[in-house]
């Protein structure tokens, strides 16, 4: 046979009265043990010394041009990391311009090479950064930058493009620059005040600068050739 279960139902116990009146049951905080009072001159962090801008030969990076707003307009990581190497501490972005732009070279050489081989341990990414920031080529070894980078920052100069260099080079070697000379003569008398001739002004015209005329005169003088010894031929 199945053995029944027995259910007994249980029966709450009468709620004593309690003494002291309170009629919440809530958890109290316990008294502190000790009391701790605050310190009263409270410990302050010290202030990192102010950055020592080292006198250089060069001239300041404020005054190169384009270098000014390319600093300014630069972000934040490359900023203090440019900091970082030129003068060993890291501060927040507004000093830290301030320093660099009026940054005028190292009075020692030993700190060029200190900066070569801080360069040397980044990647060639940061170098090239650093290189179109200071609107210096990027389109070299990770040696060959270092280096430049180095002679820069240890006497800054106005850096010279090399496109218009090779063009300057090139309108020297093969244009004609004889009737050129003679009408800046004449311009620069009319700019100083003095008298021109009659026949002078009458054949003057304005050099054409934009479209150089090249002869085969001057083509010939410069593959040391006469000009008799050319002939043309047509066919």
């Amino acid at each position: 046979m199945v053995q029944r279960k027995l259910y007994t139902r249980r029966i709450r116990k009468e709620v004593m009265p309690v003494k002291s009146g309170v009629t919440s049951f809530g958890r109290t905080s316990k008294p502190p043990s000790k009391i701790i009072e605050p310190p009263i001159n409270p410990v302050r962090k010290a202030s990192r010394a102010n950055v020592v801008i080292p006198k250089g030969s060069g001239i300041p990076l404020w005054k190169i041009t384009g270098v000014l707003q390319s600093i300014i307009n630069c972000s934040t990581v490359d900023i203090r990391a440019l900091h970082k190497l030129l003068f060993y501490q890291i501060t927040n972005k507004k000093d830290a311009i301030y320093n660099i732009l009026e940054f005028n070279g190292f009075e020692k050489l030993a700190k060029k090479l200190v900066l070569s081989s801080a360069l040397a341990q980044h990647n060639i990414r940061f170098i090239k950064r650093i290189c179109k920031l200071c609107l210096l080529p990027a389109r070299k070894s990770k040696a060959a930058l270092i280096d430049m980078l180095s002679d820069f920052f240890h006497t800054p100069s106005q850096p010279v493009r090399n496109r218009s260099t090779r063009r300057h080079l090139y309108l020297a070697r093969f244009t004609d620059e004889q009737p050129i000379k003679s009408q800046l003569s004449i311009s620069d008398q009319k700019l100083k005040g003095e008298d021109v001739h009659p026949e002078e002004v009458k054949d003057y015209s304005p050099p054409k600068w934009a479209t150089p005329v090249v002869s085969i005169d001057a083509i010939l003088r410069r593959l040391k050739l006469e000009p008799e010894d050319y002939t043309l031929s047509y066919y």
